[in-house]
């Protein structure tokens, strides 16, 4: 399906994850996949409960997503998608696919693409890729959306092997994980990695252990 007046299909990113915290590799990583092909908004999906990472995941789905909304905020074609937090139970990809592919989950969808039935391309992060199989009907993924696996440059990181029909791109090196940055605020570190918005919410909200000390301090 075509953007009004546009006369080319709109590409929507559909960019999963629990974000605890979000950072500014996620943000790199949704820019390099928005670049390569053309994506015209990118959402980032903040999983409610996801299933896979039981009992491991350290903030409330409520904050994850507040932290999302800041580090996008000057980002006019990103935006924090609470689809799968209002649906409740546990995040499974497909069902957030089918969701935005239907015209009654047009409401999730960006501003833009409300009456178009836009194109998903599903980004993935290298690991998250190697793992696809194990998701909730994997299977089926491939059929509701293209998917994007971006993986950080770097000479220890060689191109994956990918299945037909699969799209790659490499983001700069971000040397960061999530847990990374959890176990510097935690220690009460200002992390570079994570936007002063985000920081001052983690503060303000006593996330990770952290206190709410003012960030220059």
């Amino acid at each position: 399906m075509t953007e009004h007046g546009t006369g080319r299909e709109a590409r929507l990113g559909v960019f999963g994850g629990t974000f605890d915290p979000p950072h500014l590799g996620h943000l790199a990583a949704a820019r390099a996949a928005r670049d390569a092909f053309g994506l015209d908004h990118v959402l980032f999906v903040v999983a409610a409960e996801p299933w896979q990472k039981e009992g491991t995941v350290a903030s409330p789905a409520v904050d994850r997503f507040e932290m999302v909304r800041l580090l996008v905020a000057g980002e006019p074609d990103m935006s924090a998608s609470s689809v799968e937090i209002e649906r409740g139970g546990p995040s499974y990809t497909i069902d957030t696919l089918e969701t935005l592919a239907r015209p009654d989950g047009r409401r999730w969808r960006p501003p833009q693409m409300r009456d178009v039935a836009p194109h998903l391309y599903l980004v993935l992060g290298s690991d998250a890729a190697a793992r696809l199989q194990t998701w909730h009907r994997s299977a089926e993924i491939a059929d509701l959306a293209r998917i994007v696996v971006v993986s950080r440059d770097g000479g220890e990181n060689p191109t994956p092997a990918l299945p037909d029909g699969w799209l790659h791109v490499r983001m700069p090196a971000v040397p960061v994980s999530s847990t990374d940055v959890r176990d510097e605020l935690g220690r009460g570190l200002k992390s570079h990695l994570v936007p002063t918005p985000v920081l001052d919410y983690v503060r303000r909200h006593r996330l990770y252990g952290s206190n709410p000390a003012s960030p220059d301090g």
